[in-house]
């Protein structure tokens, strides 16, 4: 430490530091130098990391930073925090970013955020020549314009973003076009969001995006955000399985855990074309339905949902189900199977009904047709077929449980010779 012309100098080679409690630097890789110069200018570099200055002013502060290391920086900040959605984010040496503004309080605020990245990769997700400057207004009497471009690989389908950006009176607009060989957005997207009062809004989202099973459009009318939870105006809609599937009342939670918010609806699904791409055994035949109250934790982890599927009449289709196909039922659903003719290794059928919901873990499923107090989730036709009764009428068991049962049903076994 050096002190010089109201100047103090603090050079530190190697050791650690820790800060805020979480973030943990190893000053031999990133050796520290930094000035105070009249109680009122801070300058600080991190050797291969970064360079900040503030200057305190009579109402606030100026702030600078740049940095050449954002991969270094992702590391940190993944290491320290254990965020592990960054482990598969990979950013090239060719990256720069800019932070500079003033601050006066958490009402009065300006900052400019500059960068440039020659390649990102995340998952299936490749970004190249990405350059963007982002302004951010919140309290002061400013006008900022920026951009945001850079072409993306999709899932192996190319799209280019070009993107303007105006700030002014605590808002921030966004509207981008978004060019492909094969066009998925029909029409320019816009984002608004108030800094203040911390809520977003989405203009007319249009995608039309063909996926493995089938088509993927979007008719999204207005994404608001308030209060950590985003609420979606509009519906997304799923052609596969020669049928059509309709995502809406879509809400995302941002609060401690992000918990997914939805209700599906399903129609004219072909059996067929759906078993074939498990190992559950082949069914013929349409169903239809809905999958209502489907609550995800972190995106995948169900939290609660109530279903129906039941056979939907399409004319001159025929209605089977293998044996095979008939265990697992049995075997998830917790039924017993009754079989009119038992030395085939199908069988027909005259409806497949039941209900499912999932409640604080609790799995329960239930046939949707009655006899009496016989309660079926296959029901054989006139002449003959197959019957798959629900034995337990009070059929709850752990969600886990379900999972298990599942997993063992959808299992490819090696066939004996």
């Amino acid at each position: 430490m050096e002190f010089k012309n109201n100047t103090i100098h603090l050079n530190i080679p190697e050791g650690e530091v820790l800060i805020d409690e979480n973030v943990y630097l190893d000053l031999s890789s990133y050796p520290l130098d930094a000035y105070i110069k009249d109680k009122s200018i801070l300058k600080v570099s991190l050797k291969n990391l970064l360079n900040a200055t503030v200057v305190k002013k009579q109402k606030g502060f100026d702030f600078n930073l740049d940095t050449k290391n954002l991969n270094s920086i992702v590391s940190i900040l993944k290491e320290s925090y254990e965020i592990g959605s960054l482990n598969d984010l990979k950013i090239d040496n060719d990256s720069m970013l800019s932070i500079k503004g003033f601050f006066e309080n958490k009402d009065r605020l300006f900052m400019q955020i500059d960068t440039q990245i020659g390649k990102l990769t995340y998952k299936g997700i490749t970004v190249k020549n990405l350059s963007a400057t982002l302004p951010i207004i919140i309290g002061v009497d400013l006008s900022k314009t920026g951009q945001l471009n850079a072409t993306s690989d999709i899932y192996k389908k190319t799209i280019k973003i070009s993107s303007s950006i105006l700030a002014k009176n605590s808002r921030i607009c966004l509207k981008a076009d978004i060019e492909s060989k094969n066009p998925v957005v029909k029409n320019p997207i816009e984002i608004c969001a108030n800094l203040k009062n911390k809520t977003l809004i989405t203009k007319g989202i249009n995608l039309k995006l063909k996926t493995s099973i089938g088509y993927l459009k979007t008719h999204i009318t207005r994404i608001a955000l308030k209060n950590s939870t985003a609420t979606v105006k509009g519906y997304i809609n799923i052609e596969a399985f020669d049928g059509r599937i309709a995502i809406k009342n879509i809400s995302l939670s941002l609060k401690e855990m992000p918990i997914l918010r939805m209700d599906v609806d399903f129609s004219h699904i072909n059996l067929e074309k759906l078993t074939n791409l498990t190992n559950f055994g082949r069914i013929t035949g349409f169903i239809e339905g809905y999958a209502h109250n489907i609550a995800l934790v972190n995106f995948k982890n169900p939290l609660s949902f109530d279903v129906l599927v039941k056979t939907q009449s399409v004319k001159g289709q025929t209605k089977k189900i293998s044996l095979k196909a008939v265990n697992s039922i049995s075997k998830v659903g917790g039924g017993y199977v009754s079989i009119a003719i038992p030395f085939f290794k199908s069988f027909s059928y005259s409806d497949i009904g039941f209900r499912a919901s999932l409640k604080n873990n609790i799995f329960t499923i239930h046939g949707l047709y009655k006899d009496g107090n016989v309660e079926y989730i296959i029901r054989r036709g006139f002449l003959g077929g197959i019957n798959v009764v629900n034995m337990n009428t009070n059929n709850n068991i752990s969600w886990d449980d379900f999972l298990s049962r599942l997993k063992r049903v959808l299992e490819k076994r090696e066939v004996k010779r």
